[in-house]
C-alpha cells in the first residue's frame, strides 16, 4: 500500500470493526467498504501528519462521546500499522476535541520514499485521454516568458528533473542501470550523524534534509500517492501541478552541485533521490 492515508484507513477500519462487529450496525458502511469512507486527511501545515474526525461521525450514530470512541479505537490499534508496505511505524494520539492524529517519524518517511520509488504506478483512468497524452511530450525549450499553462509547468518540471539526474549521473553522484532506472542508495535519506553505532536507523534518526522546500515536496508526493491509490477524493490535474511547482521550488532552494556536492555529497545524493521520485510521478502519473 503506497498510500499512507490508505494504510491508516485500513487500520481504522479494523478498529471500527472491533468496536462494531455486528454487520447490522448503523456504522456498517465504515466496516465493509475497505476503509474508503473513513475520513483521513493530511494536515497541511504540520510535518508528515494526518488527522481523522471519524470519532465525531461515529458519535453521531451512538450514545458515546467522541473522546470515548477515540479511546476505544486506539485500544484496537497496535504499535505498528502493518497493512502499510513497507511496515511503517506511525505515532498516534487523540486530541481533547476528539480528533485522532497520526504522525510519521523520519524513519518511516525514509522507508516510504524507498518504497514509492520502486512501486510501479499506473496512470488513473481519468488521465488516459488524448488531451492528457500531450503531457508526456518533451518540452525542450525553457518556459516561455509569458505566463505558462499548468500543463507546460508539469512537462517543464519533468524535463528539468531528467536533466539534473543525467548531470548527477555524469558527475558520479548516482548511476543508471541497463533499464534506464536511476540507482540511488537508500542510506542517503538519513543524516549520518544521527544513525546509531549499529547502523540501524531508529525513530529518532533524522533525515538528511531538514528544509521547508524539501518537506513541501515530500508532502506533495504524499498527496499524489493518496490520490493515485484512491485514498482521498481525486483532483489529479491540480495535484500534478502542485507536485511540479513543489519540485521547482525545491530546485530553487536546494542545490545539488557545486559547493553542496563537494562539501556534503551525502546530501547531494539525497536530493537526487527526491528528484528521481518526483520525475517518476510527473512522467508516469
Amino acid at each position: 500500500m503506497p498510500s499512507i492515508a490508505g494504510g491508516i484507513a485500513e487500520y481504522l477500519q479494523l478498529a471500527v470493526a472491533g468496536i462494531y462487529p455486528d454487520s447490522g450496525s448503523p456504522n456498517d458502511r465504515f466496516v465493509t467498504n475497505g476503509g474508503k469512507n473513513l475520513p483521513i486527511r493530511r494536515v497541511p501545515k504540520s510535518r508528515y501528519q494526518y488527522i481523522s474526525p471519524i470519532a465525531h461521525q461515529l458519535s453521531a450514530k451512538s450514545h458515546l462521546t467522541p473522546l470515548a470512541i477515540c479511546q476505544s479505537l486506539l485500544a484496537y490499534i497496535p504499535t505498528d500499522i502493518k497493512p502499510l508496505s513497507p511496515q511503517l511505524e506511525i505515532q498516534y494520539w487523540y486530541t481533547d476535541s476528539g480528533y485522532i492524529c497520526f504522525q510519521l517519524p523520519p524513519r518511516s518517511i525514509a522507508l516510504w520514499l524507498d518504497y514509492i520509488y520502486t512501486w510501479k504506478p499506473q496512470p488513473p483512468i481519468e488521465l488516459r485521454s488524448s488531451a492528457d497524452i500531450d503531457l508526456s511530450l518533451a518540452l525542450a525549450q525553457p518556459l516561455p516568458q509569458q505566463k505558462p499553462s499548468p500543463c507546460e509547468i508539469a512537462v517543464y518540471a519533468g524535463d528539468r528533473c531528467r536533466s539534473i539526474l543525467k548531470l548527477a549521473c555524469a558527475e558520479g553522484l548516482i548511476s543508471q542501470d541497463i533499464s534506464g532506472a536511476w540507482q540511488i542508495p537508500s542510506s542517503q535519506w538519513f543524516d549520518l550523524e544521527s544513525i546509531p553505532s549499529n547502523n540501524r536507523p531508529t525513530t529518532d534518526t533524522t533525515l538528511s534534509f531538514e528544509s521547508g522546500a524539501q518537506d513541501r515536496l515530500i508532502h506533495a508526493l504524499m498527496d499524489v500517492l493518496d490520490s493515485i491509490c484512491g485514498s482521498r477524493p481525486a483532483d489529479y490535474p491540480r495535484q500534478k501541478i502542485d507536485l511540479a511547482q513543489s519540485w521547482l521550488e525545491f530546485h530553487r532552494h536546494c542545490r545539488i552541485f557545486g559547493d553542496v556536492k563537494r562539501q556534503n555529497p551525502h546530501l547531494a545524493i539525497a536530493r537526487c533521490g527526491l528528484t528521481a521520485i518526483s520525475e517518476r510521478y510527473l512522467s508516469v502519473w
